[in-house]
């Protein structure tokens, strides 16, 4: 099953970018689910905002449903956000990756991992890679529960690990911008 991006400019404000303390994932994700109401139900599907820009990654198949999205106006915790026309972008293999928040839940504990805890996680599945995680938390509101994330950066990729990566994302979260991983030269500026 392939998988693309479709990138909507979005004109709106909708809080902070991220990387930022914190991250309207959540947000975002709720908006898209009201606009689609079957969207809540997607497997496979990740989102990244980004001033100016939100990214939907998802399987081929489901592009012209999501297409749809273009030209909406969505309410996002009670700020407008407007999409135009998404552009289909396939995804690249790249030795380098980055997503800005990654977050897993500790199978003992059901909490968010530590940093250590989540840097092992992420080795059990990129054997060889070098893995990078900025110990600064990124948080994010999911219903009433506050959850942490970290920026993660990989390094030594095969294009085989870069495109798995790419496609199913790492740690949990996924549909509310958590896990979801761009190559490191091709991501806008901050």
């Amino acid at each position: 099953m392939a998988t693309t991006d479709l990138i909507f400019p979005a004109d709106g404000v909708i809080g902070p970018r991220p990387g930022s303390h914190w991250y309207p994932g959540y947000k975002v994700f709720s908006a898209l689910s009201l606009a689609l109401r079957w969207a809540h139900e997607l497997d496979g599907v990740g989102i990244l905002w980004e001033p100016g820009a939100l990214t939907v990654r998802c399987p081929e198949e489901l592009v012209p449903s999501l297409s749809r999205l273009g030209g909406r106006r969505l309410d996002v915790g009670g700020r407008s956000l407007v999409l135009g026309a998404p552009v289909r972008q396939p995804l690249l293999a790249s030795a380098s990756l980055a997503a800005d928040f990654v977050t897993a839940a500790s199978s003992a504990t059901k909490r968010c991992m530590t940093v250590d805890e989540l840097l092992v996680h992420l080795r059990k599945d990129l054997d060889g890679a070098e893995i990078h995680i900025d110990r600064n938390a990124v948080k994010t509101m999911v219903s009433t529960r506050i959850v942490l994330g970290y920026r993660v950066e990989l390094h030594g990729l095969t294009d085989e690990q870069s495109i798995t990566v790419q496609e199913h994302g790492l740690g949990g979260r996924r549909r509310m911008g958590a896990g979801v991983f761009f190559p490191c030269p091709q991501r806008r500026s901050r």
